[in-house]
């Protein structure tokens, strides 16, 4: 009997609980299914409901090892507007800066998620795979909304994992996107100095544009790590706050005329940062190498911080001077009969870099020339060039690939303001067996390309070696790639719209007149 009343107490409780539980109202108002549908459709709101529509902070990559990159996006209905910085990759140079458009879907999937759900180069690009990155770049284009205010957006990769944030623009897309564009291709520091609460900290910077390195190297006592950052239009966004000197760090922006990093987060408004200069920096503006034709020239540049750059030709007939930001070149008349060079070494600190200065006509250029080049399968590769006159303006550059029976030929212009050869991409260039050839520019990776464009222009730099003889190399931009080869496509007929494909690519690219 006292057994059974034992056994009798302890199941009480449970039947109480029962009993309770059965009597109890649910927790929540709406269904499941009904909170998930009311989540998205408030989701959606906040996403057609920013007028000029959304700067994302993109991060590819669980490890964020490639740092970040800036979208747009502005939806609608059903589509979504979108602008990147990238640019020229995988053929991208229609998306650089400029919008394109995809269809999106606000759905439940392990939560409430966007995806993008119809194929888009710019928004897909990290999750495609290719031959060379069959994980593609471990990218995402489905988000898991984790909160959608008017105010901030929160998404995390449903692949990579990574929080990423959207802020509503303050003005158009575009705007915006351009001046994200100037930040990362354009930053005229290499880093920044300074304190951060108690620490002192050297914070090194990369940007390469378009390229896949957004990082910053931070030193402070004894302590180093790499923290992956993304431009925005006024400077740089850490992927998350760092904590250094008791102060949390997130955004800094940059000011031009003061070469500074300003942090703009609450509590750490007092921490400014120095910019450091490099070589580098100022042959941003002036470019590596400069040509002149025969007669006195002058050439001015504003340089910020000139003060902070020593500069000493090599030669007496190059001459430097500067007045506040104003740098001077000036080079005397050429009276010796042939061309000339001399170089001009740029130094900052211990760090030092050279410009190449020519003096040279365009007659000079005239004649017999050997290319060197490295083919697609880095091997070495070699042909006779010949330079001509045609004319009433025009010049033509030959060379033979895959041999003499098949010269190919770029046409060219001087251009007499910058002493140099001009040429387009996208032309023809001759025949390929029974295949039509097309000029292509390529970086020096292979990795961007101008593709069918017929509106990229490059041109050759002159120089001179050693032995006194003229030498071209490539330069110029295509988008935001620098041009540091060439490419021969090739199609069936005439129009490179109908390109068939890519035949060779050359890379250090050097032409020298024999």
């Amino acid at each position: 009997m006292k057994k059974i009343f034992i056994f009798l107490l302890m199941a009480l409780p449970a039947l109480m609980l029962q009993s309770c539980l059965k009597d109890q109202e649910d927790v929540f108002d709406e269904s499941a299914s009904a909170r998930m549908s009311n989540y998205l459709k408030n989701a959606g709101q906040v996403l057609t409901g920013a007028a000029n529509g959304w700067a994302l902070d993109y991060y590819p990559d669980r490890d964020q090892s490639y740092g970040g990159y800036a979208y747009t996006l502005k939806f609608d209905g059903e589509k979504v507007e979108i602008r990147t910085e990238l640019g020229g990759y995988k053929g991208m140079e229609d998306y650089y800066g400029g919008a394109s458009t995809c269809l999106y879907k606000l759905v439940a999937d392990d939560g409430p998620v966007l995806t993008f759900d119809t194929f888009n180069d710019a928004i897909h690009v990290f999750a495609t795979p290719s031959p060379d990155y069959y994980q593609a770049y471990d990218g995402d284009f489905e988000f898991i909304i984790m909160e959608a205010t008017p105010q901030k957006v929160t998404l995390k990769g449903k692949r990579s994992g990574n929080i990423m944030y959207m802020y509503p623009l303050e003005r158009s897309a575009e705007e915006y996107m351009a001046d994200v564009i100037a930040i990362s291709t354009e930053l005229p520091i290499v880093g920044a100095r300074g304190n951060i609460g108690t620490e002192a900290v050297t914070m090194d910077i990369t940007l390469e544009g378009n390229r896949l390195t957004h990082e910053a190297e931070i030193e402070y006592g004894d302590t180093s790590f790499i923290a992956p950052i993304v431009a925005y239009d006024k400077g740089i966004r850490f992927y998350e706050p760092l904590e250094i000197g008791g102060k949390k760090i997130y955004q800094m922006q940059f000011d031009n005329n003061a070469m500074t990093l300003t942090c703009t987060d609450e509590g750490a408004t007092d921490v400014v940062l120095a910019g450091i200069m490099s070589p580098s920096t100022l042959i941003k503006i002036t470019g590596q190498s400069m040509a002149f034709d025969n007669s006195a020239n002058t050439m001015t540049f504003n340089v910020n911080k000139l003060e902070e750059y020593t500069l000493t030709p090599d030669v007496d007939w190059i001459h430097i001077s500067t007045s506040g930001n104003t740098l001077t070149i000036t080079v005397d008349a050429n009276n010796s009969g042939a061309p000339r060079s001399g170089s001009i070494t740029v130094k900052v600190g211990e760090l030092k870099d050279v410009i190449s200065v020519t003096q040279i006509e365009v007659t000079d250029f005239l004649g017999e020339y050997t290319m060197t080049s490295l083919d697609s399968d880095d091997k070495a590769y070699s042909s006779p060039v010949t330079v001509k006159d045609l004319g009433n303006g025009a010049y033509s550059l030959t060379f033979n690939y895959p041999n003499a029976n098949y010269p190919q030929t770029i046409m060219m212009t001087w251009n007499q303001d910058a002493t140099r050869f001009e040429f387009s991409s996208g032309q023809y260039t001759g025949r390929l067996g029974n295949y039509y050839a097309f000029l292509c520019f390529i970086d020096a990776a292979f990795d961007y390309w101008s593709n069918t464009s017929t509106t990229g222009t490059a041109y050759f730099i002159p120089s001179m070696n050693s032995e006194g003889k003229i030498v071209l190399t490539i330069g110029g931009t295509y988008s935001s790639f620098a041009v540091g080869g060439l490419c021969l496509l090739v199609g069936n007929d005439d129009n490179i719209a109908n390109m068939l494909g890519w035949y060779e690519a050359f890379t250090s690219v050097a032409f020298t007149k024999n």
